[in-house]
């Protein structure tokens, strides 16, 4: 039975918040897997064309958020984090793949309610 099966209404009954609600969730798995792949060489699963890690002062001005929140994120989990340095001084090394805050963003944007 295919999705095209009238029969099969389980993909029509999807409304747009559920779909919106799914796409965010792929996007944050997709930030987890490029990441683990960039951070353990695997080939094939890498961040994409431009491998450059972010600092949480680089990932807050794109996301207009202060660095700190950007830290806290990453401590709770919110947003995946590269470890660069088992220790440091400054306790904040900590860098960020593209992808995951593309991910980050994405878990957090709300669809637009249909109207009608």
């Amino acid at each position: 039975m295919g999705y095209d099966d009238p029969n099969n209404l389980a993909m029509a009954e999807l409304t747009d918040s559920t779909w919106a609600e799914i796409l965010a969730e792929l996007a944050r798995r997709d930030g987890i897997v490029r990441a683990a792949g960039d951070s353990k060489g695997l080939p094939g699963v890498t961040g994409g064309d431009d491998p450059q890690l972010l600092t949480a002062p680089d990932v807050a001005a794109r996301l207009g958020m202060k660095k700190a929140a950007v830290y806290e994120a990453a401590r709770r989990g919110e947003i995946g984090s590269v470890r660069t340095s088992a220790k440091s001084r400054s306790g904040r090394a900590v860098r960020f793949t593209q992808a995951q805050v593309d991910a980050f963003v994405a878990a957090r944007s709300i669809a637009a309610k249909a109207v009608g």
